[in-house]
């Protein structure tokens, strides 16, 4: 469900220092994800692709159970941001990732 989508996002918004991203137009808003800056959707209405290249993301990841709805997630692009701790652990969200 889109919900679930909404919440693995607000999840991402809020581990990363969302309030001094560069970008972050409509995140945590009531506005449709698609919306969102860098999120798009696929035909279904779940985030397919993830873009939020050099957006000074800082921070650590959310914890695995808020990122597990975000299945159908098909391009992660976050390069030029700083995060810490541990990624490897969410290459298994992306299992369907060409």
């Amino acid at each position: 469900m889109m919900g679930d989508d909404r919440d693995g996002l607000v999840a991402l918004f809020d581990s990363t220092g969302g309030p001094c991203w560069k970008n972050r137009l409509n995140w945590r808003s009531e506005q449709r994800i698609s919306s969102w800056w860098g999120v798009k959707i696929d035909c279904s209405g779940h985030v397919s692709e993830l873009i939020l290249d050099q957006n000074r993301l800082k921070g650590r990841f959310p914890d695995n159970s808020r990122w597990k709805s975000l299945v159908n997630v098909r391009l992660l692009s976050l390069s030029g941001n700083i995060f810490t701790g541990e990624v490897s652990c969410y290459s298994m969200l992306f299992t369907h990732a060409i």
